[in-house]
């Protein structure tokens, strides 16, 4: 039995839907979001050392990734398969540069162990920390504990990460390996039982056909953005990973909805809409309550704002009022009908 109890903190629907978020900025616009635990897996000597390298130096730098635009912030990079000398070589031969505010280790303990006491004491000393790398997450697991199944075993290591990333408003990202077996489905060749990736907010994924290929997929999957893949290059000279094509798009995050579709078309048409979004749901017939509406502008709010349509929130005298303004001419807005193609 446990002696431990406490009452649950009940709270109304009501309540949570008219509760304001801070909306943190994404580290890497419609690629790596600002607060979570994400997984970049791939095979061994595959190159996602290498990516994950790279990535920190840009968003250290405030350097735009693949056109990409970058929140800058510092970053701590356990670099635990590395040794220093090898670190440097590495960093050498990306050109990015050493910027400020780019902290690593190449020792640190175990999740079972004090990790997450060592991570806060290193956010204590350098409270700028917004993305914390792990190269690898077999390094910090630690031994299994015999009592617990596998996936409860990866998902308490997750959620462990999870914790400190939500307490702390930052990102982790963990480097891990794929099976040898491979599946059509990308994300079931994460190694490990599915714990590693229940307990994580989304996965990114490095495949290559053959292991000599210069030629890869990162194939992503997040809650905040729709899935996407990117075709990647592996630059020998400079060992960084130079996009192709990328098939992400805003557009088809909107066109994909068809409520968010009704919104942009109608926009596009009279330029602004100011009231009530329950007002806007009954004038373009769309079959949700406007708290729903509501949430949904707020969370494609920034896809929103790069179609061309700006979007805020107000409570007036008369209750939750929402806007939304054409803030660019019409012609150079995309057009949503041709579910729009970023590559």
């Amino acid at each position: 039995m446990y002696n431990s109890y406490e009452p649950l903190e009940t709270k109304t629907i009501e309540d949570l839907m008219e509760k304001e978020f801070e909306d943190k900025p994404h580290l890497v616009d419609t690629l790596l979001p600002g607060v979570g635990v994400y997984i970049l897996a791939g095979d061994p000597k595959s190159g996602k050392s290498w990516l994950a390298l790279d990535l920190a130096l840009h968003i250290a730098s405030g350097k735009p990734m693949w056109e990409h635009e970058v929140f800058m912030t510092e970053v701590l990079y356990l670099a635990l398969e590395d040794g220093e000398k090898r670190l440097q070589d590495r960093i050498l031969r990306n050109g990015t540069g050493a910027p400020p505010g780019f902290y690593y280790a190449t020792n640190a303990l175990t999740v079972r162990g004090e990790l997450i006491r060592q991570l806060s004491d290193e956010m204590k000393k350098h409270p700028g920390i917004g993305l914390v790398i792990i190269d690898t997450l077999a390094a910090v697991k630690g031994e299994s504990i015999a009592t617990a199944s596998i996936y409860q075993d990866d998902y308490n290591i997750m959620r462990a990460l999870h914790e400190f990333s939500t307490n702390n408003n930052i990102t982790i990202l963990v480097i891990h390996h794929t099976n040898k077996s491979k599946s059509p489905y990308p994300m079931n060749n994460i190694s490990g039982s599915n714990g590693v990736t229940g307990g994580a907010d989304g996965s990114f994924v490095l495949e290559k056909d053959k292991f000599e290929d210069e030629v890869a997929k990162l194939y992503c999957s997040c809650r905040d953005y729709e899935d996407h893949v990117l075709t990647l290059k592996f630059n020998k000279e400079t060992c960084k990973w130079e996009c192709l094509k990328d098939n992400s798009s805003y557009m088809d995050s909107l066109e994909s909805d068809p409520d968010m579709r009704k919104v942009v078309e109608y926009i596009k048409a009279t330029k602004e809409y100011r009231g009530s979004a329950s007002e806007l749901s009954q004038k373009l017939e769309i079959d949700k309550p406007g708290q729903i509406l509501s949430g949904k502008l707020r969370r494609k709010r920034l896809d929103l704002e790069r179609a061309g349509i700006l979007f805020t929130r107000n409570r007036s005298r008369i209750g939750r009022e929402i806007t939304l303004m054409l803030i660019t001419p019409s012609d150079q807005v995309p057009n949503v009908e041709g579910g729009g193609d970023d590559a």
